[in-house]
C-alpha cells in the first residue's frame, strides 16, 4: 500500500493526522506530509484518513 498526497489541493484540516500520527504529519511549513512506510497493521486506518480527507487530497494505491 503506498499513499500520496497533493500537497496544492491539501487544505491542511488534518483529519488524516487525526485518524493516524504514525502515517500523517505536517511539517514546518504547515504541508501535510507522509513521514512512514504503512504498517501492514495501519492500512486499515490509512485507508479510512483517504476516504476521509475533505479536499481529497490523498491517494492510495494498493
Amino acid at each position: 500500500m503506498k499513499v500520496t498526497v497533493d500537497r496544492n489541493i491539501c487544505c491542511g484540516y488534518g483529519v488524516c493526522v487525526e485518524t493516524i500520527d504514525e502515517v500523517f504529519a505536517f511539517d514546518g511549513e504547515e504541508k501535510l506530509t507522509i513521514t512512514s512506510d504503512i504498517k501492514l497493521e495501519w492500512q486499515q486506518k490509512v485507508r479510512f484518513a483517504c476516504q476521509q480527507c475533505p479536499s481529497q487530497a490523498l491517494t492510495l494505491e494498493d
